[in-house]
């Protein structure tokens, strides 16, 4: 038998702006088992614990969980010393920038008159997009993008190209991009600079260097796709625009404040940037249980694919993905059937943003059947 006597630790930083935040990990020998352990919170206050392992697991799992577990955390700006700050590179976390998103605040279907008198009986209303949230710094010099904690990406090549010509095009010095990165393209729903910083300006000023940005040469649209807002102060013609974006499957719609300027990160309610998300249920079987995570893999029946040899009736089933389980929740077994809330699946692939909504013990296996699925368009 294998033996390992370790124990391992690590006491990480974080420092931005008011937050002084402390996160430690550590990897546990219990009798020759193991536990990866973790606590967290501000500097000076008291502390807050969990774990990654349940019960003890083996070394090797355990070392795999700890190490994921200080590499992710180091990705999100966390540093061994504190008096260091993160920079380029794969040791001490990524690059800093001096931009961060404004957040938006989820609504429901039933607060559109609240939000519509709140924003002074208008709104702007635009696609949301479910690609990655990108800031994107657009120089003579330089382009490059900035995440949602701040820390400097890559752009696609073909993108970095495509902007580079926009660039020169409208001849200017400096243009900064509140975008979603797609992956084979950018979608630019605002403006924060062209020349000049336009936080300060509210989102209908803002939206006319949209517009301009939209008129450019046509080649490039298949890189960069401008979403210029509409304005609406009837509620009909919102709730119109609202039904059509679901009745094409797109992820949902932001609703903006046209008179609000541009402010980085999420205000504790409401704020002058909203989404409105189009979610769907469905029942799934639980096909794994992850050994030191809180997390399920999914699978569905799949009737399409026929009865089994000789024309018996056979289950075949499908994976579509994983879902995290919520701590306040039962971990559920194998087999187990398990409603799940989710945006949409992709064809021959998982569901998206699925959340756990509990056990289902009221229906039979056959409703989970993969044929009930909202797909992606």
């Amino acid at each position: 038998m294998s033996v390992h006597n370790v124990q391992e630790s690590v006491l990480l930083y974080f420092k931005e702006g008011s937050s002084d935040k402390v996160y430690s990990a550590t990897l546990e020998d219990v009798n020759e088992s193991y536990l990866v352990n973790f606590s967290y919170g501000r500097r000076g206050k008291p502390m807050k614990s969990g774990t990654k392992t349940p019960a003890p697991i083996p070394y090797e799992q355990a070392k795999r969980a700890y190490d994921n577990l200080v590499k992710e955390k180091m990705a999100k700006g966390y540093v061994l010393d504190e008096n260091v700050a993160p920079f380029v590179g794969s040791v001490k976390g990524p690059e800093r920038t001096n931009y961060l998103p404004q957040l938006l605040n989820p609504i429901e279907l039933n607060d559109l008159p609240e939000a519509l008198t709140r924003a002074r009986g208008e709104l702007a209303l635009q696609l949301k997009h479910d690609g990655e949230r990108r800031i994107v710094v657009v120089t003579q010099d330089e382009i490059y993008g900035s995440n949602r904690k701040g820390l400097r990406v890559q752009l696609p090549t073909d993108v970095v190209e495509a902007l580079r010509t926009v660039i020169y095009g409208i001849s200017q010095q400096r243009l900064v991009l509140d975008t979603e990165d797609m992956g084979s393209h950018l979608v630019i729903f605002d403006v924060l600079e062209w020349d000049e910083d336009l936080t300060s300006k509210s989102f209908l000023q803002r939206a006319a260097y949209l517009n301009q940005l939209r008129g450019l040469d046509s080649s490039l649209a298949q890189f960069l796709y401008v979403d210029i807002p509409t304005f609406y102060r009837d509620m009909y013609d919102i709730v119109n625009f609202i039904q059509q974006a679901e009745a094409h499957n797109a992820e949902g719609v932001v609703l903006r404040d046209p008179a609000a300027p541009y402010t980085a990160g999420r205000p504790n309610s409401w704020g002058p940037c909203l989404k409105l998300k189009f979610y769907a249920t469905a029942t799934c079987i639980v096909e794994s249980v992850h050994p030191t995570k809180s997390s399920i893999g999914l699978e569905m029946v799949d009737h399409t694919k026929g009865p089994g040899p000789r024309g018996q009736e056979q289950i075949h089933t499908v994976k579509v993905g994983n879902c995290t389980v919520p701590p306040n929740y039962t971990l559920p077994k194998v087999g187990d059937l398990v409603e799940i809330k989710y945006l949409y699946a992709y064809r021959g692939g998982a569901l998206y943003q699925p959340q756990y909504k509990g056990i289902r013990q009221d229906v039979e296996i056959t409703a989970a059947n993969i044929g009930q699925l909202k797909f992606k368009e």
